[in-house]
């Protein structure tokens, strides 16, 4: 008889790791989303350029675009992003 495969959606699961793992990474993305959220000025401008700086990193990788998500879900900054977002694009293509 054939080997019996495995079905992908089970290959799946076994490649993300445990449930631990990933609780494991989820509270690190938490805990950087916290400190990046710390770090946020309060004064409106100075906002909109530190969440534009922050989507250019996710953009270009250096910032893990899961932590910049929920960054966005903690402060609430959805119409901020918005706004600076096609700049962020327009500066993360250019480099």
């Amino acid at each position: 008889m054939g080997k019996k495969r495995t079905p992908p959606h089970i290959v799946q699961i076994q490649a993300e790791g445990s449930k631990a793992d990933r609780a494991l990474i989820k509270e690190e993305n938490l805990h950087e989303a916290k400190e990046l959220a710390n770090k946020m000025p309060t004064f409106g401008p100075d906002r909109q350029i530190y969440i534009r700086n922050l989507a250019t990193k996710a953009l270009e990788g250096k910032l893990d675009k899961g932590v910049f998500k929920l960054f966005v879900k903690m402060t609430n900054s959805y119409m901020e992003v918005e706004a600076c977002f096609p700049r962020a694009k327009f500066l993360s293509e250019r480099r």
